[in-house]
Formats: structure tokens, C-alpha cells, sequence
């Protein structure tokens, strides 16, 4: 009665699980622009294994997966935001997802998961070291099994394949600011500026975001009256999502606080730096060739800096 009432594919009957409510992905602006990332995403995960979809705080990637999960039947999304970095903590997230008892280990959680057709691993940036040794175990009885982690820094398994997710193109950055302002506002600003605007946030979501509210309540005056990135910073929004989500300053924060102190000196060494920098940039102070290389590597792995190539600029 129930599946009559709400209309065909809201709910979707799940082998060895039972029933369970698949809504559609909402047309939202977090997703325009996107329609290639997603295509990259279900090509990769089409295939099986582990896929670890990165980014800086705020760039879209629990958006991105949620409109991939959304179109996949049988999808089960585990969420990781705030547990420890203990593999008992991930077990008893996985188990939880699953129904299972608590302290239910791997070897349960891999039977379980008989009949689910994909796990999606939700904001497990606080657990990285954990959530690796668990799928390491999970994944040699599943291979095959297709497996989505959304987080900034990459697990560093061997079968692991990394999709980075970057900021909007220019185009698309535009695209969001028009459909969010609506076309008056749009055309009271004017096109020149919406595109100055984008190119300044380098395609940024969040930062979209924050002037979309901006623009809102101000319009173009508040355009010409705000400057610098610190504005941008100070974004705070409602929503159900951790602050992290909505604030600039506490997405950088969620990775700058887990940084060793070397590495925390080496980032904020890189802040002075001209932008783009190249490696010859880096002042020998910091440490020996091998070790400002390394220390750059592991800056790149946990999203705290671009990789942008001679042909690419941050607005592309």
C-alpha cells in the first residue's frame, strides 16, 4: 500500500536486506557543473573495488556521492563523521549500517554485506588509518565489491583508485550563481562581475555559497563593498551537516589540526608564497630536497594544496 501511495521506484526491494526508500538526488546548484565528475564516478565504480573520492573541505564530495548513491540501487551509506581513528570505532559504524550486533567484526560485516550492492563510507576524514586497515581486510573477501569513501586524505591501499574532486569550472561557477541569484539579481550585477567573482573563490562551492547569501541580502553594492578572503572565511550556514560543512574556516581546520608539526610548518610556510608556486619556490629552510618533497606529497594527499599542471589554471 505504501509503494502505491508514494509512486513507482521510491521504494526498491533490496535482496537479503528487505525494503528500503530510494528517494531521487534533488536538481540541486551543489550539483551543477557536475554532470562529468558524476559520469567519472559510476565509471569507476561500475567496475568494482575501492574508490576514494578527495577534495578540499567544502568542494562537493558527500553532494557528489549522494547523487551517485541516489541513482544506485542498494546502496549502503555508513557515516564516520566523528568516530575515532580505531578500527573498533569503524567496525561498530560498518555494523550499525549493516543491523548487526554490536562488536560484530569484519569477517560478520563481509557476510552481511551479501546483498548490498555498494557501500558508501561518509566522511571519513578522523578515521583514515583505521578505515584502511578495515577495508583491507574486507576487500580481500569482496573485491569486486563496489566501495565509496568520501575524504580529504587518501587511504593509501594498494587497490585503491583516487578521484580528486576540484573546484567548478568558470563556466559552471557562473552557472550557480545565476541559477541561486535567480536572473534579476543575476543581471543586476552584471556578467563581468559573477565571472570575476568565480575566478576569485577559484570555483569554490562553499565560497559560492557564502556570496550567494551575500548577494541575497545586499546585491551588487555588497559585491563592491566586500574584499578579501577572510569574508569568505567567516561563512557560516544552517543545515544538517557537520560545521564543517558550512564554514571555510572549520573545513581547512578539520585538516590543518591532524597536520604533525613539521608538516604544519611547511603549510603555513607555502602561505607566503606566490600563487601558483613551484617546488624551486620552496625555501631551503624548510628541510632537504627529499624532505620538502615529501612533506609537499603528504600536503597534496590530505587536500590542503593543488597540483595544477602548466595548461591548467585554478579556475578551470
Amino acid at each position: 500500500a505504501l509503494r502505491r501511495q508514494l509512486g513507482p521506484g521510491l521504494i526498491v526491494t533490496v535482496p537479503g536486506r528487505g525494503y528500503q526508500l530510494a528517494l531521487p538526488a534533488p536538481r540541486i546548484a551543489a550539483l551543477l557543473g557536475r554532470d562529468d565528475d558524476l559520469a567519472t564516478l559510476r565509471s569507476a565504480l561500475a567496475a568494482g573495488g575501492l574508490v576514494t573520492l578527495t577534495g578540499e573541505g567544502g568542494i562537493g564530495k558527500s553532494a557528489l556521492a549522494a547523487a551517485w548513491a541516489a541513482a544506485t540501487p542498494g546502496v549502503l551509506h555508513v557515516a564516520l563523521d566523528g568516530i575515532d581513528d580505531e578500527e573498533a570505532a569503524v567496525c561498530q559504524a560498518l555494523a550499525a549500517a549493516l543491523r548487526l550486533p554490536a562488536g560484530a567484526g569484519v569477517a560478520a560485516a563481509s557476510a552481511a554485506l551479501a546483498g548490498t550492492g555498494a557501500v558508501w563510507l561518509d566522511d571519513a576524514d578522523g578515521a583514515v588509518a583505521a578505515l584502511a586497515a578495515v577495508l583491507d581486510r574486507l576487500l580481500q573477501g569482496r573485491p569486486r565489491l563496489p566501495v565509496l569513501v568520501t575524504t580529504r586524505e587518501t587511504l593509501g591501499l594498494p587497490t585503491e583508485q583516487v578521484l580528486r574532486l576540484r573546484g567548478l569550472s568558470l563556466e559552471a561557477g557562473c552557472a550557480v550563481l545565476r541559477h541561486e541569484l535567480g536572473a534579476a539579481l543575476a543581471g543586476e550585477i552584471g556578467e563581468a562581475p559573477l565571472v570575476a567573482l568565480c575566478h576569485r573563490v577559484e570555483g569554490h562551492p562553499l565560497a559560492l555559497a557564502w556570496w550567494v547569501e551575500q548577494l541575497r541580502s545586499g546585491g551588487a553594492a555588497r559585491l563592491a563593498a566586500m574584499h578579501g578572503p577572510t569574508a569568505v572565511a567567516r561563512f557560516e550556514a544552517a543545515g544538517p551537516h557537520p560545521p564543517r560543512h558550512h564554514h571555510l574556516c572549520a573545513a581547512v581546520a578539520g585538516s590543518a589540526g591532524r597536520l604533525s608539526p613539521e608538516l604544519r610548518e611547511l603549510w603555513q610556510a607555502l602561505a607566503t608564497l606566490p600563487d601558483p608556486f613551484t617546488f624551486d619556490d620552496l625555501p631551503p629552510t624548510l628541510g632537504s630536497e627529499a624532505q620538502r618533497a615529501d612533506g609537499l606529497t603528504a600536503l597534496v594527499d590530505r587536500s590542503l594544496v593543488s597540483v595544477v599542471t602548466p595548461l591548467q589554471t585554478r579556475a578551470e
